[in-house]
């Protein structure tokens, strides 16, 4: 049983049951960024704020 769950294991981490090809994307400067920035609520909770550029 040791064994089969090993083989399993094995077949799910190489990506043996993709149906599509890995595909790389190149990317040219400028290089997009996302910065977060998470602050205390004056109220109550946190204020996450999430800066994205060139997208």
């Amino acid at each position: 049983m040791r064994f089969f769950i090993i083989i399993v294991l094995v077949l799910f981490s190489t990506n043996s049951f993709a149906h599509h090809p890995g595909h790389k994307v190149e990317v040219a400067p400028p290089l997009p960024s996302v910065n977060l920035e998470i602050m205390k609520d004056s109220v109550d909770g946190y204020n996450l704020y999430i800066d994205l550029k060139k997208f």
